[in-house]
């Protein structure tokens, strides 16, 4: 099972590739402040795991070379973040019926 950090990492990229930069904003606007080391040693795990990919390129903005890392969940990922969502929701219970 996925961890909840990993759950909403997994949940944030989704489908589409995201640009680290952008999943770092996206984390920081759910509450999850990381700094970049720690950000990148997390993703570095994940991908150690096979749950998700990168790759790396360089671009030229304002004349200033960057490189940038691009992320995507693999077929593991996805499968294990549905294997937890699926745990999650027999857990959490609202009201007289299961979160569905």
């Amino acid at each position: 099972m996925l961890s909840e950090l990993q759950y909403k990492v997994i949940g944030l990229i989704g489908v589409e590739a995201v640009v680290g930069r952008e999943l770092r904003k996206m984390l920081a606007a759910d509450g999850v402040k990381k700094s970049g080391p720690a950000f990148y040693q997390l993703t570095a795990r994940m991908e150690e795991a096979g749950l998700i990919e990168s790759s790396l390129s360089a671009k030229l903005i304002d004349g200033i070379p960057l490189k940038e890392k691009t992320y995507w969940v693999t077929g593991e990922g996805a499968k294990q973040f549905k294997e937890t969502r699926s745990d999650y929701k027999s857990k959490f219970i609202f009201g007289k019926g299961v979160f569905a």
